[in-house]
């Protein structure tokens, strides 16, 4: 009997390990019409799901001993479901010193933050950072899940919409998720959806100091471990005490700013979007439809940089493609041009790489 427990016990560990899944459980509800609830950090019109919050405890192996001091220096709940069009999720957090502008870009987890992590599996999950600037607008990062970089502007382009608005509390996060981003992760929406929320706090503007987490790996705490959503109960219709169904809010420049919409052909962001977008065929081996994207940025955008950015992941594409002779043409100009030296360094890889090719 004994030796069985243990077994059982053993067993279940290497599913975790292997898996990524903790044992907690999430049930919460899917709903047929559009969602009754408004993107704008005000979350009282959650009272109809009719949910308890879960907390977010565990307290993850980043956090500096003896932190975080009691639930007013960190402590967070949340709350999630989904309708016809995106799964949404709100998060409240505790947190009696607010430290938010001070985080370097693609950086937002050193302030004050969210993290929402999204998957089937530990490998390569969808990832999401939702903080705020010194200006007091919406910062949304993160990283996709086809590839191990980090493209801070692509998840406006994938449509993900949030919104934080700070209280005498602390602060409060609305997410709006679109299904098909999910589906993408090869999630069905009759199955559970892995799901992890991180927040983290920084107190004395460097980095942060805690890090709580609703999941944790028992095996490795360094994995990213997801618990499990069940959307398990259909609802047909919803009512929302404000009478908005589904609304982003906020004034006409806010929602430019905080959601990327409407994206404006010479924005800066649209640029750094699209170039994540080429990469993200780059990564799914759609070397030609990536070719074609580069070369439409490279003729409509002005910023020396990025170009420069474009050539070099073009003459990457033609080699992937074995078209040499026109990656050894974009990367020769490369080197003999002011480019950055990270940029010339790859470009001559790029060419020993052609000749190492034609030595086989």
């Amino acid at each position: 009997m004994k030796k069985a427990a243990i077994f059982l016990l053993l067993s279940l560990i290497f599913i975790i390990a292997q898996t990524g899944f903790a044992a907690e459980l999430y049930d919460t509800v899917s709903t047929q019409s559009d969602a009754a609830v408004v993107i704008d950090g005000e979350n009282t019109d959650w009272n109809w799901l009719n949910r308890d919050p879960a907390k977010i405890g565990t307290i993850n192996i980043w956090s500096n001993q003896g932190r975080p001091r009691n639930d007013s220096d960190l402590s967070a709940t949340f709350m999630c479901y989904k309708d016809t069009r995106n799964i949404y999720v709100t998060i409240n957090v505790f947190d009696d010193r607010l430290v938010f502008g001070e985080a370097p870009f693609g950086k937002l987890y050193q302030d004050d933050a969210v993290e929402i992590i999204i998957g089937m599996s530990q490998d390569n999950p969808l990832k999401i950072w939702v903080s705020m600037d010194s200006q007091g607008k919406t910062k949304i990062e993160g990283r996709e899940p086809k590839s191990p970089q980090t493209y801070p502007f692509l998840q406006k382009t994938l449509g993900i919409k949030s919104v934080l608005a700070t209280n005498n509390k602390g602060y409060t996060v609305e997410i709006a998720i679109p299904v098909r981003v999910i589906e993408s992760l090869g999630w069905n929406q009759t199955e559970a959806l892995g799901m992890n929320i991180r927040v983290y706090d920084d107190d004395d503007s460097d980095q942060c100091e805690s890090v709580l987490e609703w999941s944790g790996n028992p095996v490795n705490p360094y994995k990213v471990s997801l618990n499990q959503v069940n959307f398990h109960e259909i609802i047909s219709q919803v009512s929302s005490e404000s009478g908005n169904q589904g609304e982003v809010t906020g004034n006409k420049q806010e929602i430019e700013i905080i959601l990327g919409e409407p994206v404006q052909q010479n924005n800066p962001e649209n640029y750094e979007n699209r170039l994540g977008l080429a990469l993200v065929l780059e990564e799914e081996k759609k070397y030609s439809e990536c070719i074609s994207k580069l070369n439409d940025l490279i003729s409509e955008c002005k910023d020396i940089q990025l170009i420069q950015k474009c050539k070099l992941a073009l003459g990457r594409n033609y080699f992937f493609l074995n078209d040499f002779g026109s990656a050894r043409k974009i990367c020769e100009e490369l080197i003999d041009s002011d480019a950055d030296s990270k940029i010339i360094l790859d470009a001559r890889m790029i060419l020993v790489s052609i000749e190492q090719k034609k030595e086989q």
